[in-house]
């Protein structure tokens, strides 16, 4: 049986923190191949370009060793926690996660491998034993995932656990003949796809999202996680009608009876997360250190979703999810409920919350997730 909610809870955070496991963090490290300084600058580079422009997709160029040093060690970290918190989600509805001993599990976009990472590295848990991974990392860069291989390789993880399974699939995304030909390959029960979607033309990813969702075993999820940016929180709300429209089903964070009709979606997701820095030449290397926020959404084709288990321990309340719709106020905006917000005294609340509103508004129960 796959680990309870609770127990992969625990796992995945430390006193409500995310924190990059020590076996991770020394993976990275042994695979820098750029001087500090050099690395450095080129951070200093990309995170300036995001912060100058956030209706833009952020460029991803891995054309030196440098570059890919640097979203190494900046992007790759905090991606790592994707899977953990997607699986944390998920585990909330038993049925969702009624996996088969072996997950077939596809990365699209993969990168470096934040994905494949994490979710090893979470799967070395002995909660996880009776479960094995087998892995398809896809991405048009070879430069990416030459370094994904090293990283893999150094983790040890498929030695430990002979078990896994894990291949790269170099291909043209863009290429329809050629990512059908992966996604019908296998039936998936878990296809993740992180920081790709914004890249790509809308009519595209929709019909992205529509075979990906065709391709999944009869539990399997597709999982969308795009940055904090306009174009990746339209993604998401894009994502939602495409899935609904297509008689799909949204497990997080939409209502079941509710059609967003929002241009961008909430940012979803304000963690924390605690990372040391990086060493190399004698010098420091930034390890990013902060809020993790990201606009994101699971879909399935199976009709559970996160609220099934709260609906039925409290039918009268109104499940949904909130947010503070302005910093430094207690006012909650809940989605999908015809009412912006209402005052919480003494109460906070992290994007992305359940909640559960009496029908008179009355009384808010908040479960983080």
């Amino acid at each position: 049986m796959f680990p309870e909610f609770e127990r992969i809870n625990n796992l995945v955070f430390s006193r409500g923190n995310l924190v990059l496991p020590n076996r991770i963090h020394q993976i990275i490290s042994g695979c820098l191949e750029s001087h500090s300084d050099d690395i450095t600058h080129e951070q200093n580079t990309f995170r300036e370009s995001y912060h100058n422009d956030y209706n833009r997709p952020p460029e991803i160029d891995y054309s030196s060793n440098s570059k890919i040093d640097a979203y190494t060690t900046w992007y790759l970290p905090r991606n790592s926690f994707i899977p953990k918190i997607s699986l944390s989600k998920l585990s909330r509805n038993k049925d969702a996660v009624d996996f088969p001993s072996t997950l077939n599990v596809l990365d699209l976009g993969t990168g470096t491998g934040a994905i494949p990472i994490g979710l090893f590295d979470l799967f070395e848990n002995p909660e996880f034993s009776d479960f094995s991974i087998n892995l398809t990392a896809v991405d048009h860069n070879e430069q990416a995932l030459n370094r994904q291989g090293k990283l893999i390789n150094a983790s040890k993880f498929l030695e430990n656990r002979t078990s896994h399974n894990w291949q790269q699939a170099l291909i043209d995304i863009k290429e329809e003949k050629e990512i059908l030909e992966i996604l019908y390959s296998l039936s998936w029960d878990l296809i993740f796809s992180a920081n790709l979607f914004n890249e790509l033309d809308p009519e595209y990813y929709n019909f992205l999202i529509v075979t990906s969702i065709d391709s999944l075993s009869e539990n399997g999820s597709l999982i969308i996680y795009e940055p904090a940016i306009n174009r990746g929180r339209e993604v998401i709300v894009n994502a939602s009608a495409a899935a609904r429209a297509h008689d799909l089903n949204v497990f997080y964070p939409c209502k079941p009876d509710y059609r967003c009709r929002k241009k961008e979606c909430w940012m979803w997701n304000e963690y924390e997360i605690k990372t040391k820095h990086f060493r190399k030449n004698g010098g420091i290397i930034r390890a990013y250190n902060g809020p993790f926020n990201t606009s994101n959404i699971i879909i399935n084709k199976s009709g559970h979703t996160i609220f099934d288990e709260l609906m039925k321990s409290d039918p009268e309340r109104i499940w949904t999810v909130g947010a503070p719709y302005s910093r430094g106020k207690k006012d909650i905006e809940f989605c999908g409920i015809n009412r912006r917000g209402m005052k919480l005294k003494n109460t906070s609340i992290n994007r992305g919350a359940l909640c559960g509103v009496t029908r008179d508004f009355e009384k808010v129960e908040i479960i983080k997730v």
